[in-house]
């Protein structure tokens, strides 16, 4: 999947006061910052249409989590078959899912294949992401993390020489903060 950092560079430029910012570098870093965050929720984030995401059930269960969030739309659910060694749908009405991606059967069959079973969902999820429209705390650690890297690349926490001195803080140019930490943990799955 190919998508847009959750940040733009004219937004980076803006962050870091720099219009004269390379736009290559700005790119890199915020590409890098956009993956870093996804890697630390293990959420895709920005929205994705028509996703297919297979679940094993391993119990008898009326409820089941998708892995990605918020969930957007559900197009269909089907069940696997070993029998038949097919996929049936599962009628909209057999279903009800929330935004968090848990997904509860209203009663078709009572539960979900019993024991070892298949369900496969075709869904859309994320967030429309693109400067105005990204999540504010997300937009904001995506130009943290990409300003750290731009400005100090090699991640070096302090330059000496001579008599000159200059301090970067302890964190490196693409580490997350703890502060970051807590603004990413409302994207991470329950399931991560």
């Amino acid at each position: 999947m190919v998508s847009a950092p959750f940040a733009s560079v004219v937004a980076l430029q803006t962050f870091l006061q720099d219009p004269a910012l390379d736009v290559a570098l700005a790119a890199d870093a915020l590409a890098d910052a956009t993956g870093l965050i996804r890697a630390a929720t293990g959420q895709w984030i920005s929205l994705v249409e028509d996703d297919v995401e297979e679940v094993e059930i391993r119990t008898a269960t009326d409820t089941f989590v998708l892995a990605q969030f918020p969930v957007v739309a559900i197009a269909k659910i089907e069940t696997y078959s070993d029998t038949g060694a097919t996929w049936s749908e599962v009628p909209a009405i057999g279903y009800r899912w929330l935004t968090s991606g848990v997904v509860r059967s209203t009663g078709w069959g009572a539960h979900w294949p019993f024991g070892y079973g298949r369900v496969r969902v075709t869904y859309d999820h994320g967030h429309p992401v693109i400067d105005e429209t990204t999540p504010p705390g997300l937009h904001a650690v995506c130009l943290s993390i990409a300003a750290r890297r731009t400005v100090n690349p090699q991640g070096r926490i302090a330059v000496s020489l001579g008599a000159f001195s200059e301090s970067y803080g302890a964190s490196g140019p693409v580490l997350i903060t703890p502060a970051e930490e807590r603004v990413l943990s409302a994207f991470r799955s329950p399931r991560f």
